[in-house]
């Protein structure tokens, strides 16, 4: 079921195809008057045996209820409370096995609490039993959703972390399913703060994380971050084997399906997806589950790799109530993608080129089988070095992250190729790429605010590409800066070497140029300092990069008041002793200016924004606009060429960056 962008409500029905459940192009309509609605999903709450279909509706202060079934009227809905926009994620799930759906939202704190169904099926059923929570430390979550995974019968929790990785939280046991009679505090079910820092104290290798290794069945585990940028994840049977499918749609709309191996806890249980079609008609989806089937498929192995021009055996068993027996030769045989795989009817598959791909199985009567094979690097699983144009993150656990440039200027990096550069970084309040070694390659410049706060850079090591900076090897550069309220590397005198600046409480922006030294800090030398700029008190985001088409680097700030300034590059030189090139005022500056070297506004479009960055992504020597948005997505900003109106396009890098600190380098 979908709700399309004019507010109507169409309901397509099941295909029977597990690899495409539903076809766009066949559908019912419902009905119209559907725009209010910011929440879809379908849930027997009057307790008749028919889909209900819950909403919450962001008028006033979000109400929350169902709509009966027949006739899903949008003027007829049963109210369950008010109250709910500033949930984070809110849910109708049967928790405490009673056969009810209970009411949940993820509350700001981290807590997911629940508002058991009391039996009402005539008004709200979420307001006699006490509410209690079911989960706690989900706040870095963006994704909260159930079930059942691990193959016990129990419907287990899943999330998605700020850092784009899915987790699976497995149900503790049929004796936690169920609710003490009035009892209204409980322990909850998942205590994710709790294992998400023990599963980080024992080192997760890069690796793992990928795969969703656990040594412990009933520890929690990852599905890897390949879902970071998808901006929906449902977790629906869609084959009729009883497991939960994943269904993710990403920004344009298009869905891919992931269906379940059969793997056990602690197993990837979806290593590898299908294409099922364009759905970007429809803003809201609702899925209802199939019906379980009694015969299953199941192929070993669950995942394979191989490289390309080889190729590799599966074998596919039938599992029905009379038992199980080999089908390999009885069922048909295809993969996901024939670019990267065939498969003949014997079962063997022949790699051609490297990608992921889903192998599967059909068997007259019985679930589709999958599995997962990778074809040669796989999408970037090795470390790849750091060039011009990538990025680097340090997230709030302390891992640093390397992002490859992925050579789209739209969309320069991807949080679903990211490489996990190194542990325990936690500190830092400020990162920046530059070559300070001046050997060619980016070094990691950063600020430990600890103390007085220092500046220090750790070289680049091209040796080893998983972990190119050492937390060891650093280098000092100098103390006294968390009175700075911005540290830049910028080369300021055209020499080719980065020099160090500072933003002083005064308002002034001070730089030391650099001396020319790489083994120890090139920022001391006596008398190689002076001011820049003076007037920036006031700003709170000060960048350099060439806007006008001089061929010089500009000026940019953004004022406390949200608004953008350029202040033109007038020349001259900078060098000990030389007076600042800019004098900010900004009760006299015009925000339009005839004269094109004077500073100019580019108005308040990103007063909103968390980070502002100016790097030149697409290598056209102009300086784009890198935003983060509240939510923390990455918008990108291409320069237009036109000076005086530069970022008008934008581009959006799904994600959540605003987990930690991230810095960008320029192309080439």
């Amino acid at each position: 079921m979908g709700r399309d962008r004019d507010g109507r409500l169409w309901v397509h029905p099941g295909t029977g195809d597990a690899t495409r459940p539903w076809d766009p192009a066949v559908r019912t309509l419902v009905g119209s008057g559907w725009s209010g609605p910011n929440i879809l999903s379908l849930a027997d709450v009057s307790l008749d045996g028919l889909p209900d279909l819950f909403t919450r509706d962001p008028a006033n202060d979000g109400t929350v209820g169902y709509h009966p079934t027949p006739g899903w009227d949008p003027a007829v809905r049963v109210l369950g409370m008010a109250g709910w926009n500033s949930a984070q994620a809110v849910l109708a799930e049967d928790v405490d096995g009673d056969g009810r759906p209970d009411l949940l939202a993820r509350q700001s704190g981290g807590n997911l609490r629940v508002w058991p169904h009391d039996g009402n099926t005539t008004a709200s059923p979420w307001l006699t039993k006490p509410a209690y929570d079911v989960a706690e430390g989900l706040e870095r979550t963006d994704l909260v959703a159930f079930g059942e995974v691990t193959g016990d019968g129990l419907r287990d929790l899943v999330i998605r972390e700020d850092d784009g990785t899915v987790w699976v939280l497995p149900h503790p046991g049929a004796a936690a399913a169920k609710v003490a009679a009035g009892k209204q505090k409980q322990t909850p079910r998942w205590q994710w703060s709790k294992q998400r820092a023990k599963r980080l104290a024992v080192g997760v290798s890069t690796n793992q994380l990928a795969a969703g290794v656990s040594v412990d069945p009933a520890a929690p585990y990852s599905a890897g971050t390949g879902w970071a940028e998808d901006v929906r994840l449902d977790f629906q049977d869609v084959n009729g084997d009883g497991l939960a499918d994943l269904l993710a749609t990403d920004r344009d709309g298009r869905l891919r399906i992931a269906l379940h191996t059969g793997a056990p806890a602690g197993e990837n249980p979806w290593p590898a997806t299908v294409s099922a079609g364009d759905w970007s008609a429809y803003d809201l989806v609702a899925i209802r589950p199939v019906t379980k089937v009694v015969s299953v498929v199941r192929i070993e192995p669950r995942t394979a790799s191989a490289k390309a021009g080889t190729t590799t055996s599966f074998r596919a068993t039938l599992v029905s109530p009379s038992g199980s027996r080999d089908v390999t030769s009885e069922v048909t045989w295809s993969t996901a993608s024939s670019t990267v795989a065939t498969i003949d009817s014997s079962g063997r598959a022949t790699a051609h080129a490297d990608g992921n791909t889903a192998v599967l199985a059909g068997f007259t009567g019985a679930a589709v089988g999958a599995a997962g094979l990778k074809v040669g690097a796989g999408g970037g699983s090795s470390p790849a070095p750091v060039r011009p144009g990538d990025a680097v993150g340090l997230d709030r656990d302390g891992r640093l992250w390397h992002y490859p440039y992925t050579g789209d200027p739209a969309r320069p990096w991807s949080r679903i190729t990211r490489q996990m550069a190194g542990i325990d970084w936690a500190g830092p309040d400020r990162l920046v790429l530059g070559d300070v070694t001046l050997d060619g390659t980016p070094d990691l410049f950063v600020r430990d605010p600890a103390g007085d706060g220092s500046v220090w850079f750790h070289p680049h090591s091209a040796a080893d590409p998983q972990r190119p900076w050492s937390l060891t090897r650093k280098v000092f550069g100098m103390s006294g800066w968390n009175n700075a309220a911005a540290v830049i590397l910028e080369d300021v005198n055209s020499d080719g070497r980065p020099d160090l600046l500072s933003r002083m409480p005064a308002g002034n922006l001070r730089f030391w140029l650099h001396d020319g030294k790489t083994a120890s800090s090139p920022w001391l030398s006596a008398g190689q300092w002076s001011d820049i700029a003076t007037g920036l008190e006031n700003t709170t985001v000060v960048r350099f990069g060439e806007v006008t088409g001089d061929n010089r680097r500009d000026l940019v700030i953004r004022e406390r008041d949200g608004s953008v300034w350029v202040l033109p590059n007038p020349g001259g030189v900078v060098g000990p002793g030389s007076a600042p090139l800019w004098r900010w005022n900004p009760a006299t500056a015009d925000p339009a200016p005839a004269d094109p070297t004077k500073p100019y506004r580019l108005g308040t479009t990103w007063a909103a924004s968390t980070a502002l960055d100016l790097q030149d992504v697409n290598g056209d020597g102009r300086a784009d606009l890198l935003a983060t948005s509240p939510t923390g997505e990455l918008l990108v900003h291409l320069h237009n060429g036109n000076p005086r109106n530069p970022w008008t396009a934008t581009t959006t890098v799904p994600g959540n960056w605003n987990d930690g600190l991230t810095a960008f380098s320029s192309t080439e």
